[in-house]
């Protein structure tokens, strides 16, 4: 799951720029949202490319998490 400080986003887009899997889109207020938190890979392209620190991923809860632990502990939490 991405998180954002709203308070430090500057509304630049490259956390929509830099996603591999396009699941950041811009919310109505002008920050962006994670629209599709089931296909994210948890990769941290986004914060990692975030010039404002804005951008907090949390890991172990979307596709890439799913994928670890349906591969070391049998559980079918489904991915994408």
């Amino acid at each position: 799951m991405i998180t954002y400080d709203r308070d430090k986003c500057i509304r630049c887009g490259t956390c929509l720029d830099v996603c591999p899997q396009l699941t950041i889109d811009w919310g109505t207020d002008g920050i962006p949202i994670q629209s599709r938190p089931h296909d994210c890979m948890e990769c941290g392209a986004c914060a990692m490319n975030c010039p404002a620190a804005a951008v907090h991923v949390e890991a172990g809860v979307g596709c890439f998490g799913a994928l670890v632990n349906e591969t070391l502990f049998g559980k079918k939490d489904g991915c994408g």
